[in-house]
């Protein structure tokens, strides 16, 4: 296994972990584009292949057009099986070549109350490998499903899982506007507050599944990151507010 884990690549062209959506775009300008998806900005392009397997596209996100991309995903072409072969065995096979065995996998076949009309959106086979920064999952589809590009029997998705550092620069400029607010809030001040019907949930984003040693629901550090990277304008609460408030009140 010799894995690369600074850049990921679109057909052998080498993009550096870092480099912002509007960074990338023009890297990209001679390859064939289609139509973005919703959610997060995103481009999609066409790709022949990953890890030694054929592709049919390629999709490359990040939270906002001026932040570092942090996920690519491509769409894979469905692999003849031989008998008695599930339609995992070949992809993993060839993905184990290039990045050993997996950290994790999950065998989903068995799904009876589903209607085979309904196969192709859903996933029978997952595997998970974690490589330093990089985590890549590999799912594979019931079914065959439709893109522009071709028909496609599986995807591959590689995310730069290293919130802390990739969110050093806005973290910092959070820091500055949480700090300024915590010094005009004097300690007499009156908070005026408001039940909820239910308790409120820690802003939440990445699943850290297969990397146990980082809860983001206790480690305030690592919550504050992710609120930094994947959002604008979402901050820490100043303590004096925060220590009058319950887990099911704003003020």
């Amino acid at each position: 296994m010799n894995i690369e884990t600074t850049y990921f690549e679109i057909d052998r062209l080498k993009i550096e972990w870092g480099k912002t959506l509007n960074e990338v775009r023009p890297m990209l300008e001679n390859i064939e584009q289609f139509e973005s998806y919703g959610g997060w900005p995103n481009i999609r392009y066409r790709c022949s292949s990953i890890f030694g397997l054929e592709s049919t596209e390629c999709e490359i996100r990040a939270p906002f057009e001026d932040r570092p991309v942090l996920q690519v995903h491509y769409e894979l072409a469905p692999i003849k099986t031989g008998f008695f072969e599930k339609r995992h065995s070949p992809f993993l096979e060839q993905l184990e070549k290039a990045l050993g065995k997996p950290a994790k996998t999950e065998d989903l076949y068995d799904q009876p109350y589903l209607k085979k009309e309904y196969l192709s959106g859903t996933v029978v086979y997952s595997a998970k490998w974690l490589l330093g920064d990089i985590r890549i999952s590999f799912s594979v589809y019931g079914g065959i499903r439709y893109h522009e590009r071709g028909l496609s029997a599986a995807a591959i998705f590689i995310d730069w899982i290293d919130e802390v550092k990739i969110s050093r620069p806005f973290r910092e400029s959070a820091k500055v506007f949480e700090n300024r607010l915590t010094e005009l809030i004097v300690d007499d001040i009156k908070i005026k507050k408001f039940k909820l019907q239910s308790t409120q949930r820690p802003f939440r984003v990445v699943d850290y599944d297969i990397r146990n040693h980082c809860n983001e629901e206790k480690d305030s550090d690592v919550r504050a990151c992710q609120m930094s990277l994947y959002r604008r304008a979402l901050y820490q609460t100043p303590p004096l507010v925060s220590s009058e408030l319950g887990v099911d009140e704003i003020g």
